[in-house]
C-alpha cells in the first residue's frame, strides 16, 4: 500500500513540475501574447523587451506600420504613430527580428 501511495505522489509531483516548467517557458517566449498595446508602449520608459521579436509579430498585434522604409544595408525601419506626440520607430535586421527601437 505504501509503495502505491509513493508512486502516486511521484506521478503527481512530476505532472505539477511539468506544468510549472511549461508556464515559465511560455511566459518567457517571444510570442504575440506578450506584446502590449501601442498605447501601453508609449507610456513605458524602456521598451527594450521588443528586441528579438519578429516584425510580423508586431504587425499582427499592432497592425501595419504607418511607414516602412528599407535601408541600403538590408534592414528595415518600421514606424508607428501612436499619438500626436509619440512615435515608435523599430529597426528590423535582415533576419526579420527587431534589433533596436526609438520611442520619440
Amino acid at each position: 500500500m505504501k509503495k502505491k501511495l509513493m508512486i502516486a505522489l511521484i506521478v503527481i509531483a512530476v505532472i505539477v513540475g511539468a506544468i510549472f516548467a511549461w508556464r515559465i517557458a511560455y511566459s518567457l517566449q517571444k510570442n504575440t501574447d506578450n506584446i502590449p498595446t501601442l498605447a501601453m508602449v508609449s507610456e513605458m520608459d524602456d521598451a527594450s523587451f521588443l528586441v528579438g521579436y519578429r516584425s510580423n509579430q508586431l504587425i499582427t498585434v499592432w497592425g501595419e506600420p504607418d511607414e516602412e522604409t528599407p535601408t541600403t544595408v538590408g534592414t528595415t525601419i518600421l514606424t508607428w504613430e501612436i499619438d500626436d506626440d509619440t512615435t515608435l520607430i523599430v529597426h528590423v535586421d535582415s533576419n526579420n527580428k527587431v534589433a533596436s527601437y526609438e520611442l520619440k
